[in-house]
């Protein structure tokens, strides 16, 4: 279950990073006129995306550590 949880946020990140960088889709630095980002925020979107993908394409122990981990890492 964790592995497929892992690999939808590995989607939506990666997503959200790549549309980041649209700039008709986030004029004036907010994604679809909501969302700040910028261009550091886009990779580090990217970054969580790619590790979360991986983490859910090999197994449900790294799908469990990288929740663990990014869950500390955003909550700070």
């Amino acid at each position: 279950m964790l592995k497929k949880i892992a690999v939808a946020f590995g989607v939506v990140f990666l997503a959200v990073g790549v549309l980041g960088f649209v700039p008709a889709l986030a004029p004036e630095g907010h994604l679809l006129g909501l969302f700040h980002v910028n261009a550091l925020h886009n990779v580090v979107h990217l970054a969580s995306g790619a590790v979360a993908l991986w983490a859910g394409l090999t197994s449900e122990q790294n799908s469990k550590l990288y929740f663990q981990v990014f869950g500390v890492v955003y909550a700070l």
